[in-house]
């Protein structure tokens, strides 16, 4: 079969069209859809991060909850110590340490919420360190970072109207026993359901220092590490995340003790305030 002059000329020209690539001006126009797709997109995924750690949160505080349902049950129904001011570790409690912004090695000292000579409720969580740590909770001053630390040991608190203490005779709970009623056991329950009292809770990182959070006057402050939210557990079992409504709750990390020069929450008109009080204790005794 013979092959015509001409076809063999078109067979071996390039193909210039087919060849051709991006201009300038093509690469600059798909380089701003990406970004902007990506503006559009990574607010929408920071929010879905923010909402699992949420829900993570809630299966820690629920898990927390349970192992002090089960403790109560082990021991007549009656609470575990919740105890204040215990910095140093000395005191059996739900658990021990004080935590701050230093280089205090109860920062990281895991036996103080696994080992039962320090955390009466280690047995009933399998030792497990993960759940007394919100996942959001990725805070560290500079001096701990300085240290080389992945991460302070716990997140939460217990209630401090939720439980005895040695102090609760004097000091710490007796202080405000004529005020607010403390829980001992299931069946001090009487105004306030275990569905509505609150039990563990996050709370800020620049506020936590022992296992207790007193928010009576806003003294302790909540966390909001899930868009403006805070995780709560209740004596019944039951977690839940709680949004807070009043901009001045929402307070941002500054790595200094709370409260600072900045002052104490607003607590005048403050529905997220009324909220908590209306969980954490009634009036007592």
């Amino acid at each position: 079969m013979e092959v015509s002059e001409q076809a063999i000329m078109n067979t071996d020209q390039p193909s210039f069209g087919r060849s051709r690539g991006f201009t300038l001006i093509e690469l600059l126009v798909v380089i701003a859809i990406i970004a902007i797709l990506a503006s559009l997109l990574l607010p929408a995924l920071s929010k879905a991060k923010a909402n699992a750690q949420g829900i993570y949160c809630m299966n820690n505080t629920r898990q927390l909850c349970l192992a002090w349902i089960s403790y109560a049950h082990d021991n007549n129904d009656r609470f575990v110590t919740n105890e204040a001011w215990t910095g140093g570790g000395t005191i059996s409690s739900w658990v021990t340490g004080w935590l701050d912004w230093t280089g205090s090695s109860d920062n990281t000292n895991l036996l103080f919420i696994t080992d039962p000579q320090y955390a009466l409720l280690a047995p009933y969580t399998a030792s497990g360190k993960n759940i007394y740590k919100c996942p959001a909770d990725a805070y560290e001053s500079s001096a701990q970072i300085t240290l080389h630390w992945a991460e302070r040991v716990r997140s939460v608190s217990l209630n401090f109207y939720i439980g005895p203490s040695t102090d609760s005779e004097s000091a710490s709970q007796g202080q405000y026993e004529n005020e607010y009623k403390f829980f001992l056991k299931f069946s001090d329950f009487r105004k306030l359901p275990p569905a509505r009292a609150f039990t563990f809770l996050d709370e800020h990182p620049d506020s936590i220092d022992d296992g207790c959070m007193w928010a009576i006057e806003f003294q302790n402050l909540p966390a909001s590490y899930h868009n403006g939210a805070c995780g709560f557990a209740f004596a019944d079992g039951h977690s839940e995340i709680k949004k807070w409504l009043d901009h001045r709750t929402v307070r941002p990390v500054l790595y200094e003790k709370y409260p600072n020069q900045t002052g104490y929450v607003s607590m005048a008109n403050n529905v997220d305030y009324q909220w908590i009080l209306e969980r954490i204790s009634e009036p007592g005794p």
